[in-house]
């Protein structure tokens, strides 16, 4: 399975990725999870560095209606899935075929899964715009994964902010130190129960690959800037 970090509307970006793109092996992304910040939701216009304004192709069957194109992740197959991060709507999200859930644990992959992050700018953006005041999960659903995940023993865990032993190897937005946000201090508190094998995660947009207390945490950079070797890293063998 290949994790790809934030998309950022880039749509067209992320479906070449996903549907041309031929990995070091030699093979294709056959299988993937995208770490959250797809950019569901957000307004055709608002940031346009956001948007991808690349050609549209009207016969791409795998492109969403094309009155959504600039809105919604590309529709593909069960084997490419997302989480959401903070720049998507929670609730468009829930609708999209493709989406994994707000969180969950899948006991065929030993995965644990926690998407939602805090956007250090709200102030600058707009309630129900380019902003969403659920971005986070309820503080009542983290303690419910904090408590389970002790019972879970996730070998992997994929989330789009990180632990607060991870972040500042990562952090590259310095408005991002000062705060811990509460989905953070849930993500630390779960690093604190249990140690997973990997820890996989977007947020921060910077490559980072690195071993604390036994852990490997691999953050992602993001589709705007990143090169793809740094946008993507896979666990060799994880299916669906």
């Amino acid at each position: 399975m290949w994790f790809i970090g934030d998309v950022h509307c880039r749509f067209l970006k992320y479906l070449s990725l996903v549907t041309e793109w031929v990995t070091p092996a030699g093979g294709v992304m056959d299988c993937s999870l995208q770490v959250g910040d797809m950019g569901v939701g957000l307004p055709a216009r608002g940031k346009p560095p956001l948007l991808d304004e690349s050609p549209i192709h009207e016969d791409q069957p795998l492109l969403a209606p094309r009155e959504k194109r600039l809105t919604q992740a590309p529709i593909l197959s069960a084997a490419h899935k997302f989480i959401r991060g903070n720049h998507d709507n929670p609730a468009l999200c829930r609708e999209h075929p493709c989406y994994l859930g707000d969180y969950g644990y899948l006991r065929k992959q030993e995965m644990c899964f926690v998407g939602g992050g805090y956007s250090v700018d709200f102030s600058e953006r707009k309630a129900g715009f380019d902003w969403w005041s659920d971005e986070e999960l309820p503080p009542e659903q983290l303690a419910e994964i904090v408590e389970s995940f002790g019972d879970w023993k996730s070998r992997i865990v994929v989330s789009h902010e990180c632990p607060t032993v991870a972040k500042e190897h990562a952090v590259c937005n310095f408005s991002k130190i000062s705060h811990s946000s509460r989905t953070e201090t849930a993500l630390q508190r779960m690093f604190e129960i249990h140690r997973p094998e990997i820890w996989v995660f977007g947020h921060h947009h910077y490559r980072v690959d690195v071993r604390i207390r036994g852990t490997r945490f691999v953050g992602l950079n993001e589709m705007i800037r990143g090169p793809i070797e740094e946008c993507v890293f896979e666990i060799p063998g994880l299916k669906w």
